[in-house]
Formats: C-alpha cells, sequence, structure tokens
C-alpha cells in the first residue's frame, strides 16, 4: 500500500480517501474523527445553533 509523504499527512484539508492513507493507525484515527465531525455538521448546519457550530470547528 502506497501511504501519503511525511507532509501531506499533516494538510490542513484532507478528503476521506486521503485519510485512508496515513500510515500511524492513531493519526489516521483522530483525523478520521475530525473528518466525521465537519461533515456531520455540515450535514445538520440548519439544526446546529452558531455556538454549537464554533464548539465543533474549535474542538
Amino acid at each position: 500500500m502506497d501511504y501519503l509523504n511525511y507532509e501531506d499527512q499533516f494538510k490542513v484539508i484532507l478528503n476521506q480517501e486521503e485519510i485512508n492513507y496515513i500510515q500511524s493507525p492513531q493519526l489516521r484515527e483522530i483525523r478520521m474523527k475530525y473528518w466525521r465531525l465537519r461533515h456531520e455538521a455540515f450535514i445538520d448546519e440548519r439544526n446546529i445553533s452558531d455556538s454549537d457550530l464554533e464548539k465543533v470547528l474549535d474542538d
């Protein structure tokens, strides 16, 4: 399997496919959790207050 190079693993924005190519299981899990939170917030933005959205994005 070809993994992302070291610098690419720490890009600010990664898509789900790119995350799957992170070599470190711990880093992959952290990035996937962050991606899911952002994705859920995007999908449910109408039902989330601005203050709650800011809190999730800050985390």
